[in-house]
């Protein structure tokens, strides 16, 4: 067959391994094809196919590609595109990245967390609620049947977890369409095979790993920021890692105060195994995430996770098997919980090999690739 993979923005490395899947699918005995606006990844060794502005839509574009199926990431926008692939006639797997939580109207205290909670100021407080409230009433309509519009479209639609298989049923519900369910099916987020392999230390220090958008709401640095002194206040032999976008801006005043906090900016890919199988466990402080990729990398490298309590980490964590949540997004209680993982790793209760073994399998390109095409 030939297998394509649709990005409605330039090509280029993401967190989500499309290489990976790439040579994934040539393994399979097929044959893959990128289509993307702008190809930034010139090294690829595979085709890709460049589109100008408005051929997505034309399903004219899409026969002269003579594709089998394409894995469409959208993020539940650009239905013109997926109305063009099916009167092309070709079959469409809708990799959904996305925790569920889709609708201000069957999630108003998601939104809310999403919309409000980061505002920064009573000005900014009106300014966001102002913007919910007008979702909320106004823009939910159009935008759910949207959701569904796509939905309707998709041959196949891919979650990443059970929660949020469980999400979109309930946003379903609401809206009567139980029906489009039997296209739903579960297939982790993969990634890279960098992570698969290398030595996995079992006698770890006790440092913690965090990663992030620091520039991002998404990542809520501030809550991170105030976690760190509580936990340095009873464990100041703990060592914090702290990578990834704006860390400088976010975090230097915090690394200035305390030695322990290491500022390593952005790291390459390739860095990232050794620095995370020399850690115990990674520490999440975010307001909502979809199927956390970081959190993937560091298990496979034999860490656990600490997390705030959304759906992603809560499909990981695995009732503690793998990691400790908080209950709420609150600086104590991350605290406790990174305590209470502490203690775990402190009393041997960890195990790092069996870990990674475990999460090696499961999110391999290999076999995601596999189950995205086994339908």
């Amino acid at each position: 067959m030939r297998i394509g993979i649709f990005l409605p923005k330039a090509f280029r490395r993401y967190s989500i391994d499309f290489d990976g899947y790439a040579v994934e699918i040539k393994k399979s005995g097929h044959e893959p094809l990128v289509v993307c606006p702008a190809n930034e990844h010139p090294e690829f060794p595979f085709p890709v196919k460049v589109y100008a502005d408005g051929d997505a839509a034309r399903p004219e574009f899409w026969k002269q590609l003579r594709l089998d199926r394409v894995i469409v990431m959208t993020w539940f926008q650009h239905a013109e595109v997926y109305r063009a692939i099916r009167a092309a006639g070709i079959r469409i797997i809708n990799r959904a990245d996305s925790d569920g939580l889709v609708s201000a109207r069957v999630f108003p205290g998601d939104a809310w967390m999403r919309f409000v909670h980061p505002c920064r100021g009573p000005l900014d407080f009106l300014r966001r609620f102002r913007h919910f409230l007008n979702w909320y009433f106004f823009h939910s309509k159009a935008h759910d049947a949207g959701i569904i519009g796509i939905l309707e479209l998709s041959d196949r639609v891919v979650v990443e977890t059970k929660s949020f298989l469980e999400n979109f049923a309930k946003f379903l519900r609401f809206h009567r369409r139980t029906d489009l369910l039997e296209r739903f099916s579960i297939v982790p987020h993969s990634v890279p095979d960098v992570f698969l392999s290398g030595e996995l230390p079992t006698q770890r220090a006790n440092r913690i790993f965090c990663s992030g958008r620091w520039d991002d709401d998404q990542k809520n640095a501030p809550l991170l920021a105030a976690t760190i002194p509580l936990l340095l206040g009873s464990h100041p032999e703990t060592e914090f890692l702290i990578a990834g976008y704006g860390v400088n801006e976010a975090f230097f005043a915090l690394a200035a105060r305390h030695p322990q906090v290491r500022l390593l900016g952005l790291k390459n890919r390739s860095e990232l195994p050794r620095i995370l199988s020399g850690c115990r466990f990674i520490l999440s402080s975010s307001r909502w995430e979809s199927h956390p990729i970081g959190a993937l990398e560091a298990l496979c490298c034999g860490c656990t996770v600490v997390a705030t309590p959304v759906p992603g980490f809560k499909d990981i964590v695995d009732r503690g098997r793998y990691g400790t949540l908080s209950r709420e997004h609150s600086a104590s209680l991350l605290a406790k919980a990174a305590e209470t993982e502490m203690r775990l790793w402190d009393d041997g209760k960890r195990h790092p090999v069996e870990i990674a073994s475990h999460w090696r399998a499961e999110v391999s390109n290999k076999s995601v690739v596999a189950a995205l095409l086994s339908q």
